[in-house]
């Protein structure tokens, strides 16, 4: 049996072959662009992810900070008392003050040095790593139900994220429909129907319907070119139709010695 190496280049020939050329100068510029635009796409929908999600995060924060102060400063006055209850109301504002655009140590801080002047250093940062660990919010109901918050005082205070204890929710939006609804009409349904037409109905004064009246009153309220155009329409309805001939209807020659042929019966 003959025994050899197999002729030509061999396996790295054949692999050297199939390699894929590199790629010209032109097609890299053109790759580097691309990935250059993409990144650039994914930066700006980051941006707009980031602010879809701040405003979500933060579009009912500042009514109800501005709630809560108002509750507070209506209840206990300048600031809060140095009391379990006061330290309870400044963990529920610590939570939504810390929701607020910016840095959560800094908003949780501030507002305490307005509301909880007695509080040391070391109280507030242990109630800013508690409010940081495990954030909370609260609902509407919820919030009403641990402030005990009255109907009349969240009238009179103008308070609109927080729901009272005596009013359900059906109740309140029942009244919020009843304001929008009063806010859009400017009179009321009892002072629309006593200055409606349908009572005053003045043709029938006149003698005439109701469309007649209204007709007349559209014609008179047009202006002149309006006016001109309702007049020609008039007079064009108004003119009499054109007559046939007899000798056209009957199919008979005319004058010329021509023999109209006979049409189908005219609605005239």
């Amino acid at each position: 049996m003959k025994t050899g190496t197999k002729s030509g280049k061999g396996f790295a020939g054949e692999v050297s072959n199939n390699l894929p050329d590199a790629p010209s100068q032109k097609q890299t510029a053109l790759n580097s662009a691309r990935h250059e635009a993409s990144l650039l796409g994914m930066e700006a929908r980051a941006r707009q992810r980031d602010r879809r999600a701040a405003w979500r995060t933060f579009r009912h924060e500042p009514g109800r900070v501005r709630d809560l102060g108002r509750f507070f400063a209506f209840a206990y006055g300048e600031a809060l008392p140095d009391d379990d209850a006061g330290r309870e109301d400044f963990f529920i504002f610590a939570h939504h003050v810390a929701r607020l655009n910016g840095e959560p140590v800094r908003n949780i801080r501030r507002h305490a040095t307005r509301w909880c002047p007695w509080m040391g250093e070391a109280e507030l940062a242990a109630l800013v790593r508690r409010v940081l660990a495990h954030p909370r919010k609260w609902r509407a109901d919820t919030l009403g139900q641990r402030l005990r918050l009255l109907d009349s005082v969240r009238t009179e205070l103008g308070i609109t994220t927080i729901r009272p204890i005596n009013v359900s929710g059906d109740q309140l939006e029942r009244r919020r429909r009843g304001r929008w609804n009063a806010k859009r009409r400017k009179q009321s349904r009892e002072a629309y129907l006593a200055n409606s037409l349908a009572k005053a109905e003045p043709w029938a004064a006149e003698g005439i319907c109701r469309r007649t009246w209204e007709r007349r009153r559209a014609k008179a309220a047009a202006s002149p070119r309006q006016q001109k155009t309702i007049c020609m329409v008039t007079h064009t309805c108004d003119k009499a139709r054109p007559r046939l001939s007899p000798s056209f209807r009957s199919g008979q020659d005319d004058d010329r010695g021509l023999r109209s042929v006979p049409s189908r019966a005219l609605p005239w």
